[in-house]
């Protein structure tokens, strides 16, 4: 069996109002290499072991989750992002729905609530860059899927 995937079939975007003002970025212009990273930000359960070897095992309720996407350093997305960054002196926190499809699977990101953490770093030097773009969730749903099958 042979599983294919394609990196151009990966596809993501971040929308949302703010002030009265619709915004909407869709990713293009992805760095190579490692360019999409999601995960939750607290395990899912959490181990209690007694002083005579019961076990308890706690549900976590939290499914925030933080993602990172890396683009390229000429990537539009940059500037389009640079315009919804959080700003306290402003009171600006733009907040809208994220989401990134793998279309040669199954697997995808969704948060309902997501939010710039802060502006990516910038870095210069002999080649191409990226700059990374770091997101916080209220709820999120990651969901781990496998790859169309080829043939």
């Amino acid at each position: 069996m042979i599983y294919k995937y394609n990196p151009r079939k990966v596809t993501g975007s971040f929308k949302g109002t703010i002030n009265g003002r619709d915004f909407a970025v869709q990713f293009i212009g992805y760095m190579d290499g490692t360019h999409i990273e999601a995960e939750f930000d607290e395990d899912a359960t959490t181990k209690h072991q007694g002083n005579q070897g019961e076990t308890s095992v706690v549900l976590n309720a939290n499914e925030g989750a933080k993602i990172t996407v890396v683009f390229s350093q000429g990537s539009p997305c940059n500037d389009e992002l640079s315009s919804l960054v959080p700003n306290a002196r402003l009171d600006y926190l733009p907040v809208g729905v994220l989401t990134i499809d793998d279309l040669n699977g199954t697997t995808a990101i969704k948060a309902a609530e997501a939010w710039i953490m802060k502006t990516a770093k910038i870095e210069y030097g002999k080649e191409i860059t990226g700059r990374s773009w770091v997101f916080d969730t209220g709820l999120a749903e990651i969901t781990v899927g496998g790859s169309e099958l080829q043939g």
